[in-house]
């Protein structure tokens, strides 16, 4: 049986196009500044995670800065974090450090396992070394920087599957490869006071932090830094 013919398509209308404005603006919860410790009874060591705001590629004034920056904190054996924490105190066996980039906005991170029982000086140390780079960074440092990241690009994208790789993470942002080269050029330009000036836009002093270790023997310690609320949770 066949029921009575309906103008199906006469009674849909097409849907409104949606507007495509792009990523909403990223934005920092109020709260960010604060100590989380997630409780692990009996580790052996703590994982120490710090974070604040960043940039994204976009960034005014240009991206070449960052990744500057991030060797010269922590991306390199000789890094101002690695010098204090491994080299002097043997707390960590490294810390990494550096800007992360997303589709709007980004994150400066810094991240690594230290000893338990120096879980409170290795954070007191690792966040005065942050804060205190808010002073300034050395022409020797910045050359150093730039030279590692200018004369190792040839390395980095010497195979198709690492051209590839750089192409789509730029497309996912709404940038061609031509990003690249620019930001490669711009990094030749980079000196000391563009330094300063990108470190100190974002790094503020008002970090989250992450640790994860042994709550119960190490919450307390942090605490007495002074640092921020720390809020204590199972894991």
């Amino acid at each position: 049986w066949q029921g009575p013919a309906t103008d199906v398509a006469a009674d849909v209308s097409p849907a409104a196009p949606v507007a495509d404005d792009g990523p909403a603006a990223d934005r920092r919860a109020a709260d960010a500044h604060r100590i989380v410790f997630v409780d692990r009874p009996g580790s052996v060591q703590t994982e120490l995670y710090v974070g604040t705001h960043g940039p994204d590629r976009r960034v005014d004034g240009g991206w070449a800065p960052y990744p500057v920056l991030g060797f010269v904190l922590g991306g390199s054996p000789g890094a101002r974090i690695d010098a204090v924490l491994r080299e002097e105190k043997g707390y960590t066996y490294g810390i990494r450090a550096g800007f992360r980039p997303r589709h709007r906005g980004g994150l400066f991170a810094a991240s690594g396992s230290v000893r338990a029982d120096v879980t409170a000086e290795a954070l007191g140390l690792l966040l005065d070394q942050l804060d205190g780079a808010r002073a300034g960074f050395t022409q020797d440092e910045t050359k150093a920087g730039v030279d590692y990241i200018g004369k190792t690009a040839p390395g980095r994208y010497a195979t198709a599957d690492a051209i590839a790789d750089e192409a789509v993470m730029l497309a996912l942002d709404g940038l061609t490869t031509e990003f690249t080269t620019a930001n490669l050029t711009d990094l030749l330009t980079v000196d000391p006071a563009r330094l300063d000036d990108a470190y100190r836009r974002f790094v503020t002093g008002e970090w989250t932090v992450v640790l994860v270790g042994d709550a119960g023997l190490h919450a307390e310690s942090v605490r007495a830094l002074g640092r921020g609320e720390v809020t204590v949770v199972p894991a």
